[in-house]
Parts: C-alpha cells; structure tokens; sequence
C-alpha cells in the first residue's frame, strides 16, 4: 500500500458495502531530475486525481528563474545558486479533496569543459611563453596545473 505522506486515501462504499479506494497524488518520485544553472528545464508533474490540479503549497517557492504552470509543468532557466531546494506541491481533486507533498529539486552547475584548443601554440625554448586557458561551467575559480612529461 502506498503512504499516505504521498498519497490521500478516500474510501467509498460501494454497492452491497464494498469499499473502493481513491488515490490522489503526484506520482514523479522525490528528488526530482536535476536543474542545470542557465539551461532551460522542464518537467511534467503526473498527477493521478479525478479532475486534478497541482499548485505550489503556501508558503512555498520554486527555485529561481522556475515556475509551475497551470498545468502541473515546472519551466524556466535556472538561475538560482547551485544547492538542494524543497518545496511542497498541493494536489486538489474534485472528489478526493487536497494532499501536500515535498519534493527535492538539486540546482548544479554545467559540466565543467574546457575551450581553450587542446594544440598549443609552439613554444621556443628559453623564450617566454603565455597561453590563456579557459574553461565554461564547473565551479570557479578555476585551478591550471603544469604537469612536465619528459
């Protein structure tokens, strides 16, 4: 059986006193697919509720740069700092009434590449020699290492 901290159980008697169950609730599993800062992201909710709507909880706030439409879709570039959010979605049926439940959304950084072309230019011995090197995504700042093969 499914909790009830996700679900909202509603029992029913039936004809010739069976007892059916409803079950009301966002069925997308907690943490939710990590966001990357700067690139867009979208995610469906899936809610399983007769005539059901998703709504933020009062009190409650996507990270910075999301929003939750109408129709249960988390959208927007993240531009939040990188870190672990929670926020609390309320589910509403027209026959089940309404359930909250917190999901954890994890904010990262792009993956850390490196731009600068893998050919240096060719260097002459005993002459100065500079290079700039640089990098997008990751974490700055950025730490360079000299690793001399001989």
């Amino acid at each position: 059986m499914r909790s009830l901290a996700k679900l909202l159980l509603l029992s029913v008697l039936g004809p010739a006193g069976a007892v059916a169950a409803l079950l009301c609730g966002v069925t997308n599993t907690s943490p939710l697919p990590d966001a990357t800062r700067g690139v867009l992201y979208s995610l469906q909710l899936q809610e399983n509720c007769v005539g059901g709507t998703i709504v933020l909880a009062p009190g409650s706030v996507l990270p910075t740069g999301l929003s939750l439409s109408p129709t249960g879709l988390i959208i927007g570039v993240v531009s939040a700092p990188v870190g672990t959010y929670s926020f609390t979605l309320r589910v509403t049926g027209s026959l089940t009434g309404s359930m909250d439940r917190t999901f954890q959304l994890r904010v990262v950084n792009p993956t850390l590449r490196v731009v600068t072309p893998f050919t240096l230019p060719e260097a002459t011995r005993t002459a100065p020699y500079w290079v700039t090197l640089q990098a997008t995504g990751g974490t700055e700042p950025y730490w360079w290492f000299l690793v001399l093969d001989h």
